[in-house]
């Protein structure tokens, strides 16, 4: 499917809105900044990927959006990141934090090599803590903000040969609970979402590594299906939106039932 800009959905409610999403360069990250695009934000894209960030930000068909490369395991570019994306729009109204990776597929726990589990739990953990660590003051000193840290239905359940990936995603959604529960009196809502089997490159290669297909993964759901990104991104603006104005530290599941089962 192809991904563009266009068609508003949400009534106005993100037009002018200031928006920052990492892993924006492919999969869900994508989906969800062309979806705030299409709403009429102003974006800040980060990803490492500068070739797939690049083709986000043509993707967005404005120029009203800015993109960095970025790696959120340090500290020091993230909080770079942030302040310039707050000196060019003047505040973050909204973050999505969707960088992350799936490491090595079918590995039992005692095999996964440390530097592997080092850099799974830095990006897909540290990195959404880091995030969240420079986002919050921004938002906090503008008023207040949204901030959703896309997890996995690997944050609720084990999947085996994945030890790492599922500690690093129950994190997450440990990190997503503890800012809430920090920062919801001071204007900043913190959610995550869930998601289950998505139409992206990082799913579908995690799939082919255990030697599976779209239909073995979309078996496991009741609604027999995998999700497309762009369903996953639509529910990462409800989570910003007003609509979901009194929800915090909340775990959407957005898995096909997956996890009901």
């Amino acid at each position: 499917m192809t991904m563009t800009a266009t068609g508003s959905r949400w009534s106005d409610q993100f037009v002018g809105r200031a928006v920052m999403v990492t892993g924006a360069a492919s999969g869900i990250g994508r989906a969800v900044a062309l979806a705030f695009a299409r709403e009429g934000a102003q974006l800040a894209l980060a990803d490492r990927d500068e070739a797939g960030l690049a083709e986000t930000l043509r993707l967005t068909g404005t120029n009203r959006h800015w993109a960095s490369p970025l790696d959120v395991r340090d500290g020091a570019a993230v909080a770079q990141f942030v302040s310039e994306a707050v000196d060019r729009f003047g505040r973050i109204d909204c973050a999505v934090n969707a960088a992350g990776i799936s490491g090595p597929s079918a590995t039992p726990l005692a095999d996964l090599a440390e530097e592997d589990f080092d850099r799974i739990i830095g990006i897909n953990t540290k990195g959404v803590w880091l995030c969240m660590k420079h986002q919050i003051p921004a938002m906090i000193e503008a008023g207040g903000g949204a901030i959703v840290n896309i997890a996995s239905g690997a944050a609720l359940v084990a999947v085996p040969g994945s030890g790492a990936y599922v500690g690093s995603k129950h994190a997450v959604l440990g990190l997503t609970k503890a800012g809430a529960a920090d920062y919801a009196s001071q204007g900043v809502r913190i959610n995550a979402l869930c998601p289950g089997f998505t139409r992206t490159p990082m799913a579908m290669g995690s799939l082919a590594a255990m030697g599976l297909g779209e239909a073995d993964a979309a078996a496991t759901a009741p609604i027999r299906r995998i999700a497309e990104a762009e369903e996953q991104a639509e529910a990462a603006l409800f989570l910003c939106s007003e609509k979901a104005s009194f929800l915090a530290g909340h775990g959407l599941v957005a898995d096909g039932g997956h996890s009901i089962v």
